[in-house]
């Protein structure tokens, strides 16, 4: 991330497809080929913290090659930390065999294209080409401290990691509070919190609705499109109930919400 030169108000906001910090008016921004997204899954017995290139899992690129597989560790109990979660040490461990992964892959080999971290379990997808599965057995066995796994998965494995509209606001949600602490932003200080729907001539109910959760509708209307906000402080609970309404909303009325922006209030 750029440093923002001091003295001037600037504006960090969110949107699905891009994250992007700007002087205000100044709204260009550029979403690269490769286009990480770290999100959270709900699923039984406990979440998942996914890591994934939307670019492959959005099917807008095609891997660099078509073999792909799934390297999958299981968790001793004495690796384990709370919920089931990889303890420090057992978190060190698979970082040092993901290097070795990553050595076997560079320089064109192949690419790895998608993480997930569970209960118990850590999985981690690569793309490559044939002549490298024998070097990643040769890898795997050679580690004697944490169980590994390793299987040729189909691409569908992958494109189902891709983050729901849902999954992928509220990680935008956390990287914009992040960005906006990164630039030495006093959550506690309200200040306007934008938002902004899009693709709707229903404006009428939608303003109603948001009037009755606590938002004001900006008066300068557009012909397909509603600003609305509210002041508030910056708190991330908050947020992401208003974003889980919204997407609520627009999924009722079939817009679209294009997410938050918010000013950088300084430390004082």
């Amino acid at each position: 991330m750029r440093i923002l030169p001091a003295g001037r108000v600037f504006r960090i906001c969110m949107a699905f497809v891009m994250l992007a910090v700007f002087p205000i008016g100044n709204t260009a921004a550029a979403m690269s080929d490769d286009d990480w997204i770290i999100f959270h899954r709900e699923a039984e017995p406990s979440g998942f913290v996914i890591a994934v290139n939307q670019a492959i899992s959005s099917s807008r690129r095609t891997p660099q090659h078509a073999a792909c597989h799934e390297l999958r560790y299981h968790f001793a109990p004495d690796q384990r930390a709370e919920r089931g979660m990889p303890n420090a040490e057992t978190q060190q461990l698979y970082y040092a065999v993901e290097d070795e992964l990553a050595g076997i892959l560079s320089n064109g080999a192949g690419e790895i294209v998608a993480r997930r971290t569970g209960q118990n379990m850590r999985s981690v997808w690569y793309c490559a080409q044939e002549g490298v599965g024998v070097k990643a057995h040769a890898l795997i066995r050679a580690v004697r401290t944490i169980s590994i796994d390793l299987h040729p998965v189909p691409l569908a494995e992958i494109t189902a990691l891709h983050p729901t509209p849902l999954e992928g606001h509220l990680a935008r949600d956390h990287d914009v509070v992040y960005s906006l602490a990164q630039n030495g932003d006093d959550h506690s200080i309200a200040r306007k919190i934008d938002h902004f729907i899009y693709g709707t001539n229903n404006h009428d109910a939608i303003e109603a609705r948001l009037r009755k959760l606590g938002f004001a509708i900006e008066p300068d209307r557009r012909s397909d499109a509603i600003l609305f906000f509210r002041v508030s402080p910056i708190d991330i609970d908050a947020i992401q109930n208003d974003t889980r309404l919204l997407m609520s909303l627009c999924a009722e009325f079939g817009c679209e919400y294009d997410g938050w922006g918010a000013p950088v209030m300084p430390r004082k």
